[in-house]
């Protein structure tokens, strides 16, 4: 198992740190020098990606024959990014963040750089006939392609039908009656008996609907730093508070996994859009989304 979380490094070494601790984690690489197969064989599943390309403004990744993108809009290797791994049992997630703003490579001098991630999940079925366990496991990124072109999907390794690697997104619940009047198009937090409750991702395939919720990785709330017309903006919804979950006796860590500052458009990912008028330019975990995600 290995976990790190938004380290710095200089862009030309960002190959072997991720090398390294994916390799800790349990995921055996082909080499050193990419492209990078990485494998692993855990619960029945039998996983393996390929890291493609780094270059300044993004990292390429594939797997079943699909390319996957963490796009960070940065111009200069030699500036410092810094990146996430999560490498638990059947999980794999790595964020990328470009270098901030004032530094070497900085997608804009003023605010900085994007946020993204490339992610393989795991998720627990919901119909009985769903029982093969070497296919229970979802892909996706951030971004679609290497200009950092929006995205909402992923895939799923076998729809029912029996087709491989299907589109499918990511839903989540919330209270269908609220405790506040107004809220907005925000997904509130709740607490239970003085618990945060963090909502399952339910993943919905293209073909057939609903499937199952991911494991290891829960949404942790819209995180928007302006409260915007009609929004109950209040700690519920921020959880900036709670960067340490334990759910099921598992350590769990507050990450914000997608983010463009100060961007003109709205920019989504799979697991949610951040507010584009926000332009912090540190890890802060405001400007959302936000996720925990397990960490051993």
């Amino acid at each position: 198992m290995a976990f790190a979380y938004y380290v710095s490094g200089q862009g030309t070494q960002l190959v072997s740190y991720i090398r390294a601790q994916l390799q800790s984690g349990g995921w055996s690489p082909s080499g050193s020098a990419l492209p990078i197969t990485f494998t692993k064989t855990y619960s029945g599943k039998v996983l393996d990606f390929t890291w493609q390309e780094l270059t300044a403004s993004y990292l390429r990744f594939t797997m079943g024959g699909y390319d996957y993108f963490i796009h960070t809009g940065a111009t200069d290797l030699n500036g410092y990014y810094f990146y996430t791994v999560a490498a638990i049992d059947d999980l794999c997630y790595v964020g990328v963040t470009g270098p901030q703003n004032g530094q070497t490579g900085a997608k804009d001098a003023t605010y900085g750089s994007n946020s993204g991630f490339f992610a393989i999940v795991p998720y627990e079925p919901y119909w009985t006939a769903d029982s093969t366990t070497a296919n229970h496991f979802v892909v996706m990124s951030s971004s679609q392609d290497n200009a950092g072109s929006s995205t909402h999907f992923g895939r799923i390794r076998k729809a029912f039908g029996g087709a491989d690697w299907v589109q499918c997104e990511f839903a989540t619940v919330r209270p269908a009656v609220q405790d506040v009047d107004t809220v907005g198009d925000l997904i509130p937090g709740i607490y239970q008996q003085g618990q945060v409750v963090y909502w399952d991702f339910i993943v919905v395939e293209t073909n057939y609907g609903i499937r199952g919720r991911l494991k290891h990785l829960y949404m942790a709330g819209d995180n928007y730093y302006q409260q915007l017309s009609g929004d109950n903006l209040n700690a519920d919804q921020k959880h900036s508070a709670y960067p340490d979950v334990v759910v099921d006796g598992y350590p769990h860590y507050l990450i914000r996994p997608f983010f463009q500052p100060n961007g003109v458009t709205t920019q989504h990912s799979p697991l949610g859009a951040p507010d584009k008028t926000f332009t912090v330019v540190s890890n802060s975990s405001r400007g959302g989304p936000n996720i925990i995600v397990r960490t051993a």
